[in-house]
């Protein structure tokens, strides 16, 4: 099966579509655009992946197990919240009362 970064394809019109970023409520995703009739085509991954941090914020928690790694704790981030931080990048703690803090990156 073709990856759908490399297929080619036509729109009804008879025009080829061309890979574009857009936005897609307020997140930039990967589309196509016909060149001829202007026709956008999204992205299903990424679409789902918007669809997908906007229930999360919906639900306003994801639940997820404290591990411990040697002498650390250890928190995951959801693969859906996961998607734009990069590994090696820093973090900031902040304390925001006895049981809740935030996380910056």
């Amino acid at each position: 099966m073709k990856d759908l970064e490399t297929i080619r394809m036509v729109c009804s019109c008879g025009g080829r579509y061309k890979p574009i970023k857009t936005d897609f409520k307020g997140v930039e995703i990967r589309g196509w655009k016909c060149e001829k009739c202007s026709d956008i085509l999204l992205h299903p991954v990424d679409v789902q992946h918007v669809l997908e941090i906007e229930q999360a914020k919906k639900e306003k928690k994801l639940d997820v197990k404290v591990r411990r790694i040697n002498k650390s704790l250890v928190v995951t981030i959801p693969e859906i919240l996961a998607k734009k931080i990069k590994p090696g990048i820093t973090a900031s703690w902040s304390l925001a009362g006895s049981k809740r803090f935030s996380l910056e990156f």
